[in-house]
């Protein structure tokens, strides 16, 4: 690992935090399927930043982008308006979603996120991937 103070410390403990954070929201997920099972979820929704929150799911997969080595594409459109949702199960939905596409690319493939408004007022959320995908 080098000398104490070695350039690579900052990069090795930015790492280190992103494989926590993602460890965390595998426990957390845990949890949270463990409390809809048992029928104690809470269900508390929001009105939240929808750009916020998918910047925020994307970035906690930095350090598994660049491991697999594959490119990741966030395509947001600009004033989304604020959305009413829970924050936990769209988390969730969106670390599922962003965790296939990552293991299923392959090394050099390459993975877009997009959000943009519909004109009826609706909120569309796309994932695209170059990954094999599932046989029909």
């Amino acid at each position: 690992m080098g000398p104490l103070g070695s350039p690579e410390y900052p990069e090795f403990g930015g790492e280190i935090h992103a494989s926590g954070t993602q460890l965390l929201e595998i426990m957390n997920s845990i949890l949270y399927m463990s409390e809809l099972e048992s029928g104690t979820a809470e269900m508390q929704q929001k009105i939240l930043s929808l750009e916020h929150e998918l910047k925020a799911n994307v970035q906690a997969f930095k350090a598994a982008v660049n491991a697999r080595e594959v490119s990741l594409k966030v395509m947001i459109m600009p004033d989304l308006p604020p959305v009413l949702f829970h924050r936990n199960a769209l988390s969730r939905i969106l670390h599922c979603i962003l965790d296939n596409a990552i293991k299923f690319t392959e090394p050099g493939g390459k993975i877009w996120v997009a959000a943009r408004e519909l004109k009826d007022g609706g909120i569309e959320i796309w994932f695209k991937d170059t990954g094999a995908g599932i046989a029909a």
